[in-house]
């Protein structure tokens, strides 16, 4: 019997080096509203990750309900110039639901929007996250498609 626990051992952990990382998880969105569970990763060279997350938390779901905007914008207007189009309702209705409320968006925000020397680290740190937010929530919505139509 113990001849085989070392084999096995063995491959379970290299299973498990095999599965893929996931960085920590934090949700976005709040109940009631569109909600999303996103990877956060600081770099390893910033000061503050608190401020890193919160900057990429609030940058992130303002770029997205952004972008949201836009689509439904442009989905409603098709929808009024040809009311017969199944599809510009659908997509209309389909982003709709996707927005979040931005209440649950960044409470420490303005904290971080001044820069008194004792802040520094966490302002540099804030912005840092605020700039992958955006890029992330980009790159997300350009992922995500409507349903088509029936």
């Amino acid at each position: 019997m113990k001849t085989y626990a070392l084999p096995f051992a063995g491959l379970a952990l290299l299973l498990s080096a095999c599965a893929p990382w996931q960085g920590p998880q934090e949700s976005l969105g709040s109940p009631g509203s569109y909600m999303k569970t996103v990877t956060v990763e600081p770099p390893p060279d910033i000061c503050a990750a608190d401020a890193y997350i919160d900057g990429y938390r609030a940058a992130y779901m303002r770029a997205w309900n952004q972008e949201i905007a836009n689509k439904m914008a442009l989905y409603r207007m098709a929808a009024t110039q040809n009311p017969p189009d199944a599809h510009a309702k659908a997509a209309y209705g389909f982003y709709s639901s996707k927005l979040f409320d931005l209440k649950s968006a960044n409470q420490k925000e303005t904290r971080y929007d001044f820069v008194p020397p004792s802040i520094e680290c966490e302002f540099h740190s804030h912005t840092l996250g605020k700039s992958r937010g955006n890029k992330e929530a980009v790159r997300d919505i350009d992922a995500l498609k409507p349903p088509e139509a029936k």
